[in-house]
């Protein structure tokens, strides 16, 4: 692990254990844990194993598994509530962070995205997608073909690409009560 990414990790285990002493609503810890998941994957978006160490380190639960042909390994992680749940996974230049809540909805999330990346690297996220287009919203017409359009940003030797969709195996922009932050990296 990097210099850096061992500073990050014990950086993001304080964070982790800061806090309110009174016991959080499931929508703040969903939001708290989302932001600590959300900063490991911008932070360390070229080096997964590092993100594994830093989100263990935070006081995510671990698993990984492998899917039959594929080279990845996934490395999945939830919180102690069960409220939020990352995959991670990183293979020559292709990495991915989903972040994934059953508590925060699609259009809170993506308030969400817009304040923590705000926050955390101001100026270099804008909204839209890096290929153009329409925004995609819950109220678009293709809203339940395609994830909602999210945030990009160009950060050294990587473009960022977040959206968010529904959290399971199908992201797209509709309203269930759920949401799943996607950053393609």
């Amino acid at each position: 692990m990097t210099r850096s990414a061992v500073l990050l990790s014990a950086g993001i285990a304080a964070l982790a254990l800061t806090g309110p002493a009174a016991a959080q609503s499931p929508r703040d810890a969903a939001l708290a844990n989302s932001r600590i998941a959300l900063h490991v994957c911008l932070d360390l978006y070229s080096d997964a194993d590092s993100r594994v160490a830093a989100l263990s380190a935070a006081g995510f639960s671990y698993t990984t598994h492998a899917r039959p042909g594929d080279p990845r390994a996934y490395h999945k992680f939830s919180d102690p509530a069960g409220i939020v749940s990352i995959m991670t996974y990183g293979t020559d230049g292709d990495d991915f962070c989903a972040i994934s809540s059953d508590v925060l909805n699609v259009t809170e999330a993506v308030q969400f995205v817009e304040q923590t990346t705000s926050e955390l690297f101001p100026g270099m996220f804008t909204y839209g997608q890096m290929q153009g287009g329409a925004a995609i919203t819950p109220t678009h017409p293709q809203a339940a073909n395609f994830p909602c359009t999210g945030y990009s940003a160009f950060f050294p030797r990587r473009a960022i690409d977040i959206s968010i969709g529904i959290a399971g195996q199908d992201p797209i922009c509709v309203m269930d009560g759920t949401s799943q932050i996607m950053v393609r990296m």
